[in-house]
């Protein structure tokens, strides 16, 4: 799957803007703050029908405008022509388009069009909550598993309805088990299916991570992505029925799926604790290529990868290294974003041809 074009209109700092990509590696400089970044965020828009950075779409509108829109064209491997859009006229219109086709969810959009995001916000899969890194590993699961991703959302909804059910008894000191009973056996049905599936993708996901980390930092550190879940040790139903009183004092479901986490390690030690700021950067950019592997390996697409800031993560000679294995199968097309032109130039011109756009001011455009 390849990225030809790329249209945005009143898209973050940009009232439009146009782009025509040729290649395989596309580079973006640019100053600070110019909208480098707003550009990769376009194409993760086009892949997974939401910002890679923001929580909702309306801050994604530029200042001052109320709807933004977002056009990509792509060509598939077999040369078929494949138009994308995400548009948002005004709050609860948001329309996701295949080839002038609304869907009608947008969950059936996600995977169609994968892509990988690396970008200096990462660190926050070390460094925050469990929330994050289960957020993370749901969206790598459900651009190969449709299914996966059909529990996940029934999960999310049966939690809700949970949730509200037990607020309203502790605020009005019921206990009625009973009326939760619909709602347990439906996450008793979907939490199985789900663990399920992450202990098995954890498998592969650890076996890519393992070999891509010893090959970014030359084999000196071992580093492993563990799963942890409550299910590990007791069935869904066990673990609501002994959380019941819990669950009615903090007034949501205090157990579950929803509770699992992944820990991080290097050389058996925690990485949130214990490691350099270098090898954290060297375990994420391992768990994006990781990510980016499994993804080929189960859909046959190439996902696009995004690459925010690349000298953030890398020194010159690992970009230089990472380059070169981006040349080679199975990675496809590459968008890189940095401050500075020469350095692209010099480092990553040197070992691929590139194609560089400038980046200034909420405008963009390729070099001649």
């Amino acid at each position: 799957m390849k990225l030809e074009r790329l249209k945005l209109y009143n898209f973050k700092n940009y009232a439009e803007a146009e782009m025509n990509f040729e290649g395989s590696i596309h580079c973006f400089y640019g100053k600070n703050a110019s909208g480098k970044t707003n550009i990769l965020d376009a194409i993760h828009y086009l892949g997974f029908t939401k910002s890679y950075f923001t929580g909702g779409d309306k801050p994604t509108i530029r200042f001052g405008e109320e709807n933004f829109s977002i056009t990509g064209r792509f060509t598939t491997p077999t040369g078929v022509t494949e138009n994308i859009k995400v548009s948002l006229k005004s709050p609860g219109q948001k329309k996701v388009s295949r080839n002038d086709k609304d869907y009608q969810r947008f969950s059936d959009h996600i995977g169609q069009f994968p892509v990988v995001m690396i970008s200096p916000s990462d660190s926050d899969l070390i460094n925050n909550g469990s929330e994050v890194r289960r957020k993370y590993f749901d969206s790598v699961i459900s651009q190969f598993d449709a299914t996966y991703l059909e529990n996940l959302i029934r999960y999310n909804k049966a939690l809700s309805h949970r949730n509200r059910l037990l607020k309203i008894m502790k605020d009005k000191r019921m206990q009625n088990r009973a009326q939760l009973e619909v709602w347990d056996q439906q996450l008793m049905e979907y939490a199985v299916a789900i663990f399920e599936k992450r202990v098995e993708y954890n498998k592969l996901f650890s076996k890519h991570h393992a070999e891509m980390h010893s090959r970014l930092t030359d084999e000196t550190e071992i580093a492993s992505v563990e799963y942890d879940s409550s299910l590990m040790e007791n069935d869904m139903k066990s673990l609501l029925d002994e959380s019941f009183q819990s669950d009615l004092q903090a007034g949501f479901t205090t157990k579950g799926v929803h509770r699992d986490d992944y820990f991080f390690y290097i050389n058996e030690h925690r990485a949130r604790r214990y490691a350099s700021q270098g090898q954290q950067k060297s375990y994420l950019l391992a768990l994006k290529m990781a990510q980016y592997m499994i993804t080929n390996e189960k859909t046959g697409h190439k996902p696009i990868l995004l690459f925010d800031d690349v000298f953030d993560k890398l020194d010159p000679f690992r970009v230089q290294m990472m380059i070169k294995m981006l040349c080679q199968d199975p990675f496809g097309q590459v968008f890189i974003t940095d401050t500075h032109k020469l350095r692209i130039e010099d480092i990553i011109g040197a070992v691929s041809p590139i194609q560089l756009f400038k980046v200034e001011n909420g405008t963009v455009k390729a070099d001649e």
